[in-house]
């Protein structure tokens, strides 16, 4: 089982730092400007995206734009696998206690670890190309194929390269510099937008297209990785491991499993419907699914903010701070997403006929049910990272592949019996269900075996 964050500081020799002062309204105050820091760079990705379709579209045309955008979700669906994503967990507790040559380790093994994955890769890459024609698994015309195989190779190389620059959002997210990571995705933001830009301007093909809109983002994330280890010295990596790649390949293993099982549970809907209802149906279903993007995106951030001071609170037995804080913020996830069903409702069927024209009408239905989902999703989200703080990764990783089985069974059955608005319906059972009445349990446990544990010692 994965070491919780306690068991990380008393590995150190600290032990729940018994001389550290507790300040939780400086932690607070630190986990606001975190959570402003994130929000402005996604804001920032989000502004850049909206931009750019539209240009690439006219540009590319609909089938090299669809290759374009086929391989944005592969882009998502990769970084599932990310093996720099153990780091924030670990790191988060062992720079607290600035248990120096700890972290060196792990910063190393992060490196040898997202360095290994995309040699894998690039080898995994060019042994499939002997035998899969590319242009032919993505369904391109003969126009088109000798381009859609160049760009494959583009994204390889950018995916590879990716990988160990991606550390940069790590150790900004593990050291708490909000501002900094924001700054950083902001940065990527439009260096992604004015090479795109200049790019189209010069009549670039799909191949330069993909480089200008994922080559930026490992130029800029290993520079400001470089300056990281450079000026950073609680971060400089070591030169031996001693145990902590394993560590981390361990927690890596079951991040990649809670990402694919999100990656599952967000996309099995639309192939839900488009087997049962057909591919007319798909597109009912996704305009309203572009709006909840949206609230994925805020809840993301929140969370992403509130990781590493909850695994810097459990690290120092702060059980006071962990209740109130756990409260507040499920009671203001509770509002942005009753908020945001209500404004769905409300204003749904009026802005998104505005918003795709063509006579397009929405299924209130549809809305109803991602209402719902929205103030499931968004309360569960927050409850379950709070739960990841208080180191119960295993059983997360087991309610989450439980949630993905029963999410896809019961949308299958729901959008058979009532159309559309089933394959939502089913996601708002399995989440109700399986996944915020046990959390909720489970965090309560949680807390409280950190308080046992904190009169024992």
């Amino acid at each position: 089982m994965t070491p919780s964050t306690a068991e990380v500081a008393r590995e150190t020799g600290h032990e729940g730092y018994p001389d550290v002062e507790h300040d939780g309204r400086a932690r607070t105050r630190r986990m606001g400007r975190h959570f402003l820091g994130i929000s402005a760079g996604l804001g920032a990705t989000m502004v850049t995206n909206l931009v750019l379709v539209p240009i690439l579209y006219r540009h590319l045309g609909p089938e090299a734009f669809g290759v374009w955008a086929l391989f944005a979700s592969v882009l998502v669906m990769l970084a599932a696998v990310d093996p720099g994503n153990a780091l924030i967990h670990h790191l988060t507790a062992v720079l607290t206690v600035d248990d120096r040559p700890r972290a060196a380790r792990l910063v190393s093994a992060s490196l040898v670890a997202t360095t290994g994955a995309g040699v894998a890769l690039l080898a995994a890459f060019a042994a499939a190309s002997v035998v899969v024609d590319w242009a032919s698994l993505w369904n391109v015309g003969d126009a088109l194929a000798a381009e859609a195989r160049a760009a494959t190779a583009v994204l390889a190389v950018a995916v590879a390269l990716g990988l160990p620059a991606a550390l940069a959002d790590k150790l900004n997210l593990a050291r708490q510099r909000g501002g900094k990571n924001g700054a950083l995705s902001a940065t990527v933001a439009m260096t992604t937008l004015v090479t795109a830009l200049v790019v189209v301007r010069l009549g670039g093909t799909l191949p330069a297209v993909v480089a200008a809109t994922t080559m930026p983002a490992v130029v800029v994330r290993g520079g400001w990785l470089l300056a990281i280890l450079t000026c950073d010295r609680r971060v400089r990596p070591a030169r031996k491991l001693e145990g902590s790649l394993r560590l981390l390949m361990r927690a890596s293993a079951a991040f990649g499993i809670l990402q694919l099982c999100a990656v599952v549970s967000f996309n099995s809907d639309q192939l839900v419907v488009a087997r049962i209802l057909g591919p007319i149906a798909v597109a009912d279903y996704a305009v309203p699914a572009k709006a909840f993007a949206i609230l994925l995106a805020v809840s993301a951030a929140t969370t992403t903010a509130l990781w590493p001071a909850f695994l810097e609170a459990v690290a120092r037995h702060d059980v006071p701070w962990i209740r109130s804080e756990a409260r507040r913020i499920v009671g203001l996830a509770g509002a942005s997403g009753l908020a945001f069903g209500l404004a769905l409702l409300i204003l749904g069927p009026w802005a998104l006929s505005a918003w795709v024209g063509g006579g397009y009408e929405p299924d209130r239905s549809l809305l109803m049910a991602f209402a719902c989902w929205g103030l499931i999703y968004v309360v569960t989200n927050v409850v379950g990272f709070v739960l990841l703080s208080l180191g119960s990764l295993r059983p997360l990783v087991r309610l989450a592949v439980l949630n993905t089985i029963v999410n896809v069974g019961v949308s299958v059955v729901l959008t058979r019996r009532i159309g559309v608005s089933g394959a939502v319906w089913g996601s708002v059972l399995s989440y109700l269900v399986v996944m915020a009445i046990p959390l909720c349990l489970l965090v309560r446990h949680g807390i409280a075996r950190l308080r046992l544990a904190e009169v024992v010692r």
